[in-house]
């Protein structure tokens, strides 16, 4: 319980200073994509937010300002390059079907393989609490 209420107040502390950014109205070459439960989903807008050493990766569709569900984030307090464990402490993940229906990683991988300044590029998989598979997964993100 412990560590879905501090993925929770990381995710929401990032993703309330993320959406306050300005984004543009394009998708341009960020995205994140998946492999959910066997289906196939992909995220036009990709973002990064680093912050006192704690990397934040969101991957959404939408256009403009407005952001729509289904949400991969994922969290790591680490930016630089290398393969992490998402062990729920200092790597998390989840997906995110609404604004209330968050389920968070119970294990999986995060690699992030290019770490700049201003992209952030890799690969994740994770398998939820309730089982639901997240698996080749990629990203490539703008940095904020």
């Amino acid at each position: 319980m412990k560590k879905i209420l501090t993925f929770a107040a990381i995710a929401a502390i990032s993703f309330s200073a993320f959406t306050g950014c300005k984004k543009s109205s394009s998708s341009s070459s960020y995205f994140v994509k998946a492999t959910v439960n066997g289906t196939p989903l992909s995220l036009n807008y990709g973002y990064g937010i680093v912050n006192s050493g704690i990397v934040d990766i969101f991957g959404f569709n939408g256009s403009g300002t407005s952001v729509t569900f289904p949400e991969i984030t994922l969290v790591s307090t680490n930016s630089a390059a290398g393969t992490y464990t998402i062990d729920g402490m200092t790597v998390m993940a989840a997906i995110d079907s609404s604004a209330t229906s968050a389920i968070g990683a119970a294990y999986g991988t995060l690699t992030i393989t290019t770490s700049t300044a201003s992209v952030m590029t890799g690969t994740f998989s994770f398998t939820c609490t309730d089982s639901t598979k997240v698996t080749n997964g990629s990203f490539t993100v703008k940095v904020n």
